[in-house]
């Protein structure tokens, strides 16, 4: 069946099943893995499950109909009966999720190598029925099909992408492994895209799921997984600044990467984390994935990808059967020339329609995915225009409430009391906050708690705004906080070797509502009287599931490695 002129390409991809042992791969074996993963998705009966029209060709329905179809095709060519050179599947069915609306397709090709691999090819496209009236269902985010992950997962076979190793799980990528992972960016040969995770700078989560993507991927590209802070000191010495993935990206490395180049860098798309903040890990996820997935040509070019590839394959070797028939009797060899001509002349128009045509179906999935990204931003701009016309609301009766009937504080626990209370979705105090607070030698600075309550207040308003709102970097938050502060003064990071230092880097990391919690960013008072007062804070979410800044100390400065060193 042709793909209709509304259908969109959903997945696809192609890659080379070589054996893990010294036995020959098996043919038959794949292609009954293939009827097995199609079985579980039709209403099989005895013609689908005995004879061997699956291996030499035929066509197959269900009993019930419901528009699905399975035919198979081969091209022997130089391989064997039980081992054809090419195979080609092409399966249509209705949508499991909306069968009145939605048809799929899946074309799968096999062909065999010279070395005695397997070139396995598959897409899969979905469309809504012609004359159908009603809601339509939204576009499904593409996956790997169960088949594809089923022979990455297989210890029979090696499945690679041109010289990639590919795999359902994501790869460790850890300090030392710098030059490797350089090489491997920088390899001329490579044909598998590369995606790199890296941890949020304020949560040192990471910045999307690297075992989620790693799956979703399978096939198409591989997934890093590199948590390691340390990793920015190792690379910076190894990548251009252009080029690499720091603290808080994610990114993807296309193929042909010059890391010589100037301008090459833009084709390498990276994500920050508060890009991820702002349109949610769902979204970024989705671009990612269906760029690869739908849009990524290189998977395009394989040996056979449907039965369209093997009557193509038959036709061609027919008319070369005819000409060099006739070149051997040696009559009409104008005729043979001419038509050997003409045979590499609609090869290459073939050829050019199959690019344009590829080139279409890009720039339509490429507006598609504009349009998609666009709906998220201006649902998210309505979701904070309203949220801030609500804290607008809230802020200025608490403002009144203050100015009629003013704010006693004494302590610095009645200041986080007071803000607790004012902002409870936007701000939380741990248990160690509260008893840090109430030994502070800043509480017996009474004339302060004024000051107390607006360094809080600003946490909750302000720093609340640019970590979640604004989606500020955070080599701009420092700067940006103290103008809109009014000049309170705050850090992001401690040093090295703090960071290094085991007990000290434990008490920036506290426990908030099932998660650990990093708390190293803090804002800072003082000194007043040789006193100062600490804010540690980081970002988490509520049992409401809102963002909201979690405070795990409120009192002397946390200690460092160099005061524990003095100290000693």
């Amino acid at each position: 069946m042709n793909l209709p002129a509304n259908a969109t390409l959903h997945y696809r991809t192609r890659f080379i099943l070589r054996p893990t042992t010294d036995a020959a791969i098996d043919w038959g074996d794949v292609v009954r893995d293939v009827r097995f993963w199609i079985g579980k998705r039709v209403e099989r009966n005895d013609a689908y499950n005995r004879g061997s029209w699956f291996f030499t060709g035929g066509q197959w329905a269900p009993p019930s109909g419901q528009g699905t179809l399975v035919e198979t095709r081969r091209f022997v060519g130089s391989g064997t009966d039980d081992a054809p050179q090419f195979w080609a599947l092409c399966l249509t069915h209705p949508c499991g999720q909306f069968p009145q609306s939605r048809r799929w397709q899946t074309n799968i090709g096999i062909a065999l190598q010279e070395d005695g691999s397997l070139e396995f090819a598959i897409s899969n496209h979905h469309w809504i029925i012609p004359g159908f009236i009603g809601e339509e269902p939204d576009s499904p985010p593409s996956s790997a099909p169960g088949i594809v992950l089923k022979l990455l997962d297989d210890s029979r076979y090696s499945a690679c992408l041109g010289t990639t190793k590919s795999s359902t799980t994501p790869r460790r990528l850890d300090v030392g492994g710098g030059a490797a992972f350089r090489d491997e960016l920088a390899n001329p040969d490579r044909q598998c895209p590369i995606v790199v995770i890296r941890t949020s700078r304020v949560t040192e989560r990471p910045v999307l799921n690297p075992v989620e993507l790693a799956k979703l991927l399978a096939g198409i590209a591989v997934v890093y997984d590199a948590p390691a802070r340390e990793l920015n000191e190792e690379l910076e010495w190894m990548i251009p600044e252009n080029y690499r993935c720091t603290h808080g990206m994610a990114r993807v490395y296309m193929p042909g990467l010059r890391l010589d180049a100037p301008y090459d860098y833009r084709r390498h798309r990276f994500f920050l984390d508060r890009d991820v903040d702002s349109l949610g890990q769902d979204v970024i996820r989705d671009l990612i994935v269906e760029a690869l997935a739908r849009r990524f040509t290189a998977s395009a070019r394989h040996s056979v990808g449907s039965i369209a590839d093997v009557e193509q394959l038959e036709r061609r070797a027919e008319i070369e059967r005819v000409i060099q028939q006739a070149r051997e009797s040696g009559h009409d060899s104008e005729f043979v020339e001419y038509c050997n001509n003409e045979v590499k002349r609609l090869e290459a128009d073939v050829e050019r329609l199959q690019l344009e045509l590829e080139e279409a179906k890009e720039r339509a999935d490429q507006a598609e995915t504009t349009i998609r990204t666009e709906e998220f931003r201006r649902r998210d701009a309505e979701q904070r225009a309203a949220s801030a016309e609500a804290d607008a609301s809230r802020l200025t009766e608490v403002l009144q409430l203050i100015a009629d009937h003013g704010l006693p504080v004494e302590s610095i626990g009645h200041a986080i009391n007071a803000i607790e209370t004012l902002f409870p979705d936007r701000i939380a105090f741990t248990p160690e906050a509260r008893r840090s607070a109430e030994r502070a030698e800043f509480n017996s600075l009474r004339r302060e708690m004024p000051q107390v309550v607006r360094l809080l207040w600003h946490l909750a308003t302000t720093m609340h705004e640019l970590l979640y709102r604004d989606g500020t970097e955070s080599g701009r938050i420092v700067d940006l906080f103290r103008e809109r502060s009014g000049g309170f003064e705050m850090t992001m990071t401690e040093g090295s070797m703090t960071n290094r230092d085991s007990s000290a880097s434990a008490a920036r990391r506290v426990d908030f509502n099932g998660e650990t919690v990093d708390i190293t960013p803090h804002l800072k008072l003082g000194p007043v009287q040789n006193k100062w007062l600490r804010v540690y804070f980081g970002k988490a979410t509520n049992s409401n599931g809102r963002q909201i800044l979690v405070v795990g100390h409120c009192g002397d400065h946390l200690d460092t490695a160099g005061t524990r060193r003095r100290r000693g």
